[in-house]
């Protein structure tokens, strides 16, 4: 790791320091160097670079909103010696989430919220162009980048839960996507490797109840979600919450609440702040059922990593 660093960036000083850890698939270090301080992840399998690309991807997008903190990521360098890759980022120093949990719920209600008011924004400037939905974001009188609102569920990129690829092809249709690029592909794979009977019988039936459980909404806008929010992705510096290792698409916000609520032990201040911004609509809690389902999946069996 250390050489592909040095060669690549052309460090001179190189130092390890403490580092908040990896997750459960990656090897990670951090390092002061004469450029600053960086966090670098290793994975030696040969899907890395793939999995490295869609979260560098998520980074980015994640970035762009201006909404919750998250590391820079910078680059990503193939293994001399062998598969895997290693992708560089910003290093932060990390504590556990604590005392901005409440801060955490506003920031991802407004990365849930952020596609949303640019289309409104593009509503009132009336910035269509042929096809394209643009708008200039301002702040403090400057004008930024121009940024579009995405009007499908989906991603421009290939993003990874573990090792698992996603299907992030743009679908119009919310209910069409979570179930044919979200929840099949994982049922499919668990009847092909493990064959469960339970799972296979139940599975049609399931599939003819979902339909109902959205008829309460009249639309859902493409929410850029992180993908993959749970307590080993948050903590926080001294000025505030961070969240990392994302696996970014758009899909509907609903869908992020029920993994934070059923696998991570928020600060309870985190909810309501949350629903502040964003309240519950009718057949919430049905749909959360639903939405854990999808957590269950993909967490069965726990943390598979082949």
């Amino acid at each position: 790791m250390e050489k592909i660093i040095r060669d690549q960036m052309g460090l001179m000083t190189l130092e390890e320091i403490p580092n908040r850890g990896g997750g459960c698939i990656n090897q990670c270090k951090s390092f002061q160097t004469e450029r600053g301080n960086f966090c670098v992840k290793m994975n030696t399998k040969r899907q890395t670079r793939t999995m490295f690309e869609g979260e560098k991807a998520g980074l980015e997008a994640i970035i762009a909103t201006g909404t919750v903190p998250c590391p820079r990521p910078y680059d990503i360098y193939d293994n001399d010696d062998g598969p895997g890759s290693i992708f560089v980022m910003e290093h932060l120093d990390l504590r556990n989430l604590d005392q901005h949990a409440a801060a955490l719920g506003e920031a991802v209600a407004s990365l849930h919220l952020h596609n949303s008011r640019l289309m409104l924004r593009e509503k009132k400037n009336d910035g269509r162009i042929g096809g394209s939905h643009h708008v200039s974001l301002e702040e403090n009188g400057e004008e930024e980048e121009t940024q579009r609102s995405i009007s499908q569920f989906g991603f421009g990129t290939t993003t990874c839960l573990g090792y698992l690829a996603l299907d992030n092809t743009w679908s119009d249709d919310w209910v069409d996507f979570f179930v044919r690029q979200r929840l099949k592909p994982k049922v499919d794979y668990i009847e092909q490797k493990w064959g469960d009977r339970t799972l296979i019988e139940l599975w049609p039936r399931l599939v003819r109840h979902i339909p109902r459980l959205f008829r309460g909404i009249d639309r859902i806008t493409p929410a850029l979600l992180h993908g993959d929010l749970h307590g080993g992705n948050v903590a926080e510096t001294a000025t505030g919450p961070v969240i990392y290792d994302p696996a970014c698409f758009y899909g509907h916000h609903e869908l992020e609440l029920a993994a934070t609520r059923d696998f991570v032990d928020f600060n309870q201040e985190f909810f309501p702040a949350y629903h502040r911004l964003i309240p519950r609509v009718e057949g919430f809690d049905e749909r959360e059922k639903l939405y854990k389902i999808f957590c269950y999946l993909f967490n069965w069996p726990p943390w598979e990593t082949n």
